[in-house]
């Protein structure tokens, strides 16, 4: 141990490993664990208790972090494996057997252990060889709790495909006849399988089976403002005449404010028939008070792709749900796999090499449509030359936004062309992450800023505010006068634009001065991409993407309707192919026993 951790300690500029250090500091100093874990471990574990107990702690705390809700240790076998988190071969294996040891000689003050109370001031709960932090377990289990009532409520089988639009494929009437005859149901599918097509006919046979439509009630929901707008925009253009189809993101249909709201018992929300989008994106902790406020009797849709990046929180709910389905009758599920527009054909062969982890075919795609709707670009993005790199990517994007002018377009006109194009990066942090890639691109674009012209900026807003019913996620241009000055001071005639889902008038107009945190969106991560898509997108994999798994790639070359352009170092690529950012949790295990 001492001379594995002697080299890595080495190459990071730090003292060579003694006999005396830490093995845990060891992993510390090779940016393993984070200090907090230690703090954890020294809090809950005396100063001279085992080094394999402290070695399994701090691997429960930095998967928490991580966003798994459990670690399942059955034999030999560790899930998610050390060597997830740690990049030496040698320091992971002896890790391995450290936590292997350390599960066996847990102190009977540490864990509490299955047939126990839910909840007790111990930190960790055993269930069968399933581990929990105790915050998990109790989060897991609202969840689970929360589920049993829809997913046990008597179905009714519903038959009138008459009804049907002649235009559904087979998988499409099969997810339409589950959603109405079930209570709760699942669709998952890739971009181009229909699934907001099937949502339109799933509304439309739900009133053709209720006569007077003015009694039922329809919620369409989605984690982001503009997934929300996309599902109503689709189905109030197919289904003109509806006018009781009330739509919006998740937290202002359900009154979430703060976190505080994600623990409220006392307002029960009901509706006939309840669509939700995107919940690939939903974490634990909001999963589950969703489904515990939902009162019974009405029909739930959850739809989404079970293939996109899990949620920044903990969990992959949704691919839990898409798994349970497949491993029991509990839950009925369709999964749409049939592409509909052969626009997205040669998108969608790469995105196929990327979900199933093949990196050969994903070469082989690149190659097979370089110079058409995918390409791969050296943009630097490996090199040690950032302002170089920089004027790369400018070279590559300028086009595509608005540059400052002495006449501004109209504000319709900004937010559509945003629709066109973003620059995707996969990291937030370093010289090419989002942060770094907005500040460059506002400092160029300011170089052409006229004294008393006009600048238009692409915003992201970024926090909650009911006042101006802005909302985190959203999307709008905002328009400064004058010469641009790098803070955000503004002048009193500098206003936001955002689309508003009111179609009589479908622009919102707020001053500056009262927008709620926002930041520049020249560059998305591509977590905050999710729900949202582009004719083309600009895919930055610095180092550092690998850590997000496939998944990440698979997000951001699904954004894209028309064109995609990669940029990144042929080993990132593989890297982050061959690697999966899937949260661990017990739900499946927990509901088919």
């Amino acid at each position: 141990m001492g001379a594995v951790a002697g080299e890595l300690l080495t190459k990071k500029g730090g003292a060579p490993e003694t006999e005396n250090a830490s093995f845990l500091s060891t992993l510390v100093m090779c940016d393993v664990l984070s200090h907090i874990d230690l703090f954890f471990v020294d809090h809950f574990l005396p100063a001279d208790g085992l080094e394999e107990q402290k070695a399994f702690f701090a691997f429960m705390m930095l998967t928490a972090r991580s966003g798994h809700l459990c670690v399942r240790i059955e034999e030999e076998k560790i899930l998610p494996s050390p060597s997830e988190f740690c990049p030496c071969k040698e320091l992971a294996i002896q890790w391995h057997k450290a936590i292997l040891e350390g599960v066996k000689k847990l102190p009977s003050t540490l864990c509490s252990e299955e047939h126990t109370v839910r909840c007790s001031a111990k930190p960790l709960y055993q269930w069968r060889q399933y581990y929990y932090l105790q915050k998990n377990w109790v989060l897991e289990s609202r969840f689970l709790e929360s589920l049993q009532p829809h997913i046990q409520e008597k179905k009714k089988v519903f038959a009138e495909e008459t009804t049907f639009s002649p235009l559904l494929n087979k998988e499409q009437k099969s997810a339409v006849c589950m959603a109405l005859s079930n209570s709760l149901s699942v669709i998952t599918g890739g971009p181009g399988t229909g699934k907001t097509f099937t949502a339109v006919e799933i509304v439309r046979s739900f009133l053709a089976s209720h006569p007077n439509e003015k009694d039922v009630s329809i919620v369409l929901a989605a984690p982001t403002g503009k997934a929300a707008f996309h599902l109503q925009n689709n189905i109030k253009r197919s289904l003109l005449q509806v006018e009781n189809i009330v739509c919006g993101t998740i937290h202002s249909l359900f009154g979430i404010r703060n976190t505080e709201d994600l623990l409220r018992k006392d307002k029960p929300f009901f509706a006939d028939l309840l669509i939700i989008d995107e919940c690939s994106m939903l974490d634990v902790r909001l999963f589950a008070f969703l489904l515990f406020s939902l009162q019974k009797g009405g029909k739930i849709v959850l739809m989404g792709d079970k293939d996109q990046l899990p949620p920044v929180d903990a969990g992959s709910l949704f691919a839990d749900l898409v798994a349970l389905s497949s491993s029991s009758s509990l839950l009925p599920c369709t999964v749409l796999t049939e592409c509909l527009r052969s626009d997205k054909k040669e998108i969608l062969s790469l995105a196929t090499a990327i979900r199933e982890s093949n990196y050969p075919m994903f070469q082989r795609s690149l190659e097979l449509h370089e110079g058409r709707s995918v390409e791969n670009r050296n943009l630097g993005l490996g090199g040690s030359h950032v302002r170089e790199s920089y004027e790369l990517i400018w070279q590559q994007c300028k086009d595509f936004f608005p540059f400052p002018s002495s006449k501004i377009e109209a504000p319709e006109t900004l937010l559509k062309s945003l629709e066109t194009f973003r620059i995707l990066s996969c990291i937030r942090k370093g010289p090419f992450g989002v942060d770094a890639i907005n500040r460059m691109m506002i400092e160029k674009m300011s170089a052409y800023t006229l004294i008393n012209g006009y600048f238009a900026i692409p915003i992201l807003i970024t926090k909650n505010d009911y006042e101006q019913e802005l909302f985190n996620g959203e999307v709008g241009v905002l328009i400064r006068r004058g010469k641009y000055i790098a803070d955000r001071l503004f002048h009193e005639e500098d206003e936001a634009y955002f689309t508003d889902k009111d179609p009589v008038k479908p622009m919102r107009k707020i001053s500056a001065s009262l927008l709620p945190a926002f930041e520049y969106a020249y560059c998305l991560s591509v977590h905050k991409s999710q729900g949202s898509e582009y004719d083309k997108v600009l895919i930055l994999a610095p180092e550092g993407a690998e850590s997000f798994g496939k998944e990440v790639l698979y997000t951001a070359v699904t954004r894209a309707k028309k064109h995609v352009v990669l940029s990144g170092k042929d080993s990132v690529f593989k890297q982050t192919i061959e690697r999966s950012s899937r949260k661990l949790s017990g739900i499946c295990a927990r509901l088919v026993i």
